[in-house]
């Protein structure tokens, strides 16, 4: 931990990736006083977060998340007839438990 703190006082940034939400990752590091400076999230796009200047939220890390969602909405949207296909072919193919 205190090599991590080393290199971000020399302008190193500490980030997570994760598919848990902001809450649980703050509640499961905040035991340990973790140092991190930027988290990303993959429920179900990439999401940024950076930390606020007073240290205490996260906010959106520019404007990729916006981004993100818009062009996730896009491609699931044009590939609904294909999702269907492959529902509909596992629904008829596999056994039900």
């Amino acid at each position: 931990m205190e090599l991590i703190r080393q290199l971000q006082n020399a302008g190193a940034l500490w980030a997570i990736n994760t598919g848990r939400s902001v809450d649980l990752l703050e509640s499961g590091l905040a035991d340990f006083s973790f140092p991190f400076d930027r988290i990303s999230f993959s429920r179900p796009s990439v999401m940024f977060f950076a930390r606020t200047r007073s240290g205490d939220t996260w906010e959106p890390f520019g404007d990729w998340n916006e981004r993100c969602a818009r062009d996730h909405a896009e491609l699931f949207s044009s590939a609904d007839s294909v999702l269907a296909e492959v529902v509909d072919f596992v629904t008829r193919e596999t056994k039900r438990a």
